[in-house]
């Protein structure tokens, strides 16, 4: 990529400081100078890298370590005594690699072939051709905090509800911004959507693998859209700014890695949101690869998936944007969880 050329998932300073307000009333500037830069990082790439979020370096830290920890240091039968069912179950807790596929969830020809474009496979069923993804993962999907402590691991709670809950107030404060970029009279647009969410905070472990041992097309995440709302996502410390993480985003017929930007989160948006904005945003097409230089490390990422009530009747919300069929918010959930699960 040329010096001159801008990356192709912008970055935008939120401005929050060292936390996360809830009084608007002093920066009403500053937020709509922000949320018009929002908005047009969604309409081009549907991925943005946000600085300046209010979430303290202590609290991903504190999480970053205690998920290492958990992947690196029990058995895998220590790690199952966690598992309650299929990923995506309303309980939560660990999948062990081999549970996902996530690749199912497209219609076909979208499957690719080791970060190096499309796959021969192209055209054929994605349920039929799309291999297991390289992922380990553990979810803390309740709201409930004694389910947290008969479910979960004591080592994993307190760190991840701290994170959970400057997720939760950065959440309500980037929903701000969609309803203000889209240009919505009411900047709580959102917020009915929200009182009942599908909240799931996940850590994602992928381990160190021998890429002579791949099938064909397999990747550390295959190709996807994200299903609901806004995912927040955190990338593990360490890396130098600019370094290529794995995560790669599909824009304009050709792969694009996602830089890493120190203490930053990346968010994107998933099918529901795209959805709400008659197809003014997009849900981006990503992935993560698996590469020779990269093969041999340990990474770790932090996703937090955001989707509104279970209930909730999705249909667009801008008058004269391209129309689609309402969905229900937790029957899309559903079926999309029931198609990646092997």
């Amino acid at each position: 990529m040329a010096e001159s050329e801008p990356p192709a998932v912008p970055v935008v300073d939120l401005g929050f400081g060292d936390g996360v307000s809830s009084d608007h009333s002093d920066t009403v500037g500053h937020e709509q100078r922000t949320a018009a830069a929002w908005g047009a990082a969604m309409s081009s790439a549907g991925f943005v890298v946000i600085t300046g979020h209010g979430v303290p370096e202590d609290v991903v830290g504190a999480m970053f370590s205690a998920g290492k920890r958990f992947f690196t240091e029990k058995t895998l039968e220590e790690k199952k005594a966690f598992n309650y069912g299929p990923y995506g179950n309303p309980a939560g807790g660990f999948t062990a690699m081999g549970t996902e596929a996530v690749g199912r969830t497209l219609p076909s020809p979208q499957l690719g072939n080791q970060g190096e474009g499309d796959s021969e496979d192209q055209g054929k069923d994605t349920v039929a051709v799309a291999p297991q993804d390289l992922v380990e993962s553990f979810a803390f999907c309740s709201s409930d905090r004694e389910h947290w402590q008969t479910h979960y691991p004591a080592e994993l709670c307190d760190a991840a509800w701290t994170y959970r809950t400057h997720m939760v107030k950065l959440l309500t404060r980037l929903h701000r911004l969609c309803a203000l970029g889209l240009g919505l009279d009411n900047p709580d647009t959102f917020a009915p959507f929200y009182t009942n969410p599908s909240l799931s905070l996940r850590l994602a472990s992928y381990p160190p693998c021998a890429l002579d041992g791949l099938q064909p097309g397999q990747l550390r995440y295959g190709e996807h859209h994200d299903y609901q709302g806004l995912t927040i996502l955190a990338l593990q410390p360490g890396c130098a700014a600019g370094d290529a993480t794995g995560l790669q985003v599909h824009l304009e017929d050709s792969w694009h890695d996602v830089p890493f930007v120190p203490g930053a989160f990346i968010v994107n948006i998933g099918e529901l949101m795209s959805l709400w904005t008659g197809g003014r945003w997009r849900s981006t097409l990503h992935r993560v690869t698996i590469t020779e230089s990269d093969c041999h490390n340990h990474r770790f990422s932090i996703p937090f998936f955001t989707g509104p009530n279970d209930d909730a009747i999705i249909k667009p919300l801008i008058p004269g944007t391209e129309q689609f069929d309402p969905i229900t918010a937790g029957d899309h959930l559903r079926k999309k969880l029931g198609l990646s699960n092997t």
